[in-house]
C-alpha cells in the first residue's frame, strides 16, 4: 500500500481508499451471499522495510472499528472483535501463524506448501488476472542454495524460498502480500522473485515467524482505543490492549515489488 515518486522515495498510500474482502474467489465481481468486505483504517509497513534488499518486507493493515456508546459513562469505545475481524463461516476462516520460531524449517523440513494468490498466470500478461483465486504446491528449499541461484542477499532467519529446478510452479505478479501455507499455517508472505516459474529461479517469500516479537508489539499498540467525552467536551484518549491477531492482517507494503 504504498506508492513510488519520480524521485525514487516511496509514500504510504492513504489505507482508507482499500478494503479487505473474505469469502470470495475473484476480485473483479463482488457480489454474492458468501462475501464480506471490511474498511481498513490503518497500514503499518515494518519500520525496516528496504525496497532495494526487499528485508522485511512485511507489515500489517487495521480495520476500521465498529463503535459503541455507553449513555450512562459518556465512554465512545471503538472495539473491533478480537477473533472474528470477519464473520467466521465455511467460506471464512482464519489461518493461523507459527507460535515461536522453526530452526527446522528449510533446513532439515522441506515440506511442500501451499501459495495462494490472484496473480497473474504469465508474467507481463492480465490474462487471468483476478479471475480466481488460485493455489499452487511448491517446496521449500534451503536459503544457501536460493543464494546461490537467485540472489546472494536472501536472509535465512528472515527469508523463505520455494521452488522447483525445472520451473513452472511458482507465485507471480499480483501475489503480493499472499499466504504461503505449511500444514495449514501461514509460515511465509509472497514477497518478491525474478520472473515467474523460471528455471532455478525460486520464489522468495517474508518468514512470519522472525516478526513474531514485532507482530505481537504491533497489534498490542494498534488495537483498540476509547475516547472520552467529558461535559467540558475535553477528551482523554487512552489505549487498550488485547491478544495478538485481534484485528490486524498480513499485508505487502511494496507493490512495485517483483511480485
Amino acid at each position: 500500500m504504498v506508492s513510488k515518486l519520480r524521485s525514487g522515495k516511496f509514500k504510504l498510500i492513504n489505507p482508507r481508499v482499500f478494503v479487505a474482502v473474505a469469502g470470495s474467489t475473484g476480485v473483479k465481481n463482488l457480489y454474492g451471499s458468501t462475501i464480506q468486505i471490511k474498511l481498513i483504517n490503518l497500514v503499518i509497513p515494518h519500520p525496516l522495510y528496504n525496497p532495494r534488499t526487499m528485508h522485511h518486507d512485511i507489515g500489517l493493515y487495521r480495520f476500521s472499528p465498529s463503535r459503541s456508546f455507553n449513555r450512562l459513562t459518556g465512554i465512545i469505545v471503538h472495539y473491533p472483535k478480537l477473533t472474528e475481524p470477519f464473520r467466521i463461516t465455511r467460506f471464512v476462516y482464519p489461518s493461523p501463524i507459527p507460535n515461536s520460531i522453526d530452526d527446522t524449517l528449510a533446513q532439515t523440513k522441506f515440506p511442500i506448501c501451499t501459495v495462494v494468490g490472484w496473480g497473474r498466470l504469465k508474467p507481463g500478461s492480465d490474462v487471468g488476472y483476478g479471475d480466481v483465486l488460485r493455489k499452487v504446491r511448491v517446496p521449500l528449499i534451503t536459503a544457501e542454495k536460493c543464494r546461490h541461484q537467485v540472489y546472494s542477499g536472501v536472509r535465512r532467519d528472515s527469508q523463505l524460498c520455494a521452488g522447483v529446478d525445472e520451473g513452472g510452479i511458482d507465485s507471480c505478479q499480483g501475489d503480493s502480500g499472499g499466504p504461503m501455507l505449511c500444514d495449514n499455517v501461514q509460515v511465509g508472505v509472497v514477497s518478491w522473485g525474478i520472473g515467474c516459474g523460471n528455471k532455478k529461479s525460486p520464489g522468495i517469500y517474508s518468514r512470519v515467524d522472525y516478526y513474531l516479537d514485532w507482530i505481537n508489539s504491533t497489534v498490542t499498540r494498534n488495537t483498540v482505543t476509547v475516547s472520552k467525552y467529558l461535559p467540558a467536551l475535553h477528551r482523554n484518549n487512552q489505549s487498550m490492549m488485547h491478544l495478538i491477531g485481534s484485528n490486524l492482517s498480513y499485508m505487502p507494503d511494496t507493490p512495485n515489488s517483483c511480485r
